[in-house]
């Protein structure tokens, strides 16, 4: 068992500044706009998700643009806009929730905290107004979901349900 400790967040604009300080972006330019939360019925065994946004760099590695903790007794919606400075061109977005539980037994959890709120690629323009250039839930069929289990760190297809 691999015991579960928060990593270190890595937010928009954190130079001096903590969570609680995280606003709708104002400055022109791409952000990838998306809410962060869990299901509302709680379950005794979730310790907290890391949810981590990465982008895939033209090289064929994966950069972090962003992680944040969320701990087992958090509730409601977080919002963050992520800038996407330095990317151009087709980017490929990976989405990852790593789901940390108290249980022994894999099966006991329902495994159904982690929610991502529309994520969506946005435009802010120098007079503030947003336009979608993306939206990442009308795509949901280009997606490809995988699963990374600790034992190996491998990413691959889902076995299943009540497998992974």
């Amino acid at each position: 068992m691999l015991p579960w400790q928060p990593l270190t967040d890595i937010l928009p604009g954190a130079a001096g500044r903590d969570a609680s300080s995280r606003a709708i972006a104002s400055e022109p330019g791409l952000y990838l706009s998306t809410d962060l939360g869990f299901d509302r019925r709680p379950d005794f065994y979730r310790l907290g998700v890391v949810y981590t946004v990465e982008a895939r760099e033209p090289k064929g590695n994966w950069r972090i643009l962003f992680r944040r903790n969320l701990e087992r007794r958090t509730t409601g919606w977080e919002h963050w806009d992520i800038p996407l400075t330095g990317l151009s061109g087709n980017v490929r977005f990976r989405f990852t929730t790593d789901s940390y539980t108290r249980a022994q037994d894999s099966t006991a959890p329902s495994w159904k905290w982690a929610i991502w709120g529309r994520p969506q690629v946005v435009e802010v323009t120098p007079g503030g107004r947003r336009t979608v250039r993306f939206d990442f839930t009308e795509q949901i069929d280009r997606s490809q979901p995988l699963v990374r289990l600790d034992k190996d760190g491998r990413e691959r297809p889902f076995d299943g349900p009540g497998k992974d």
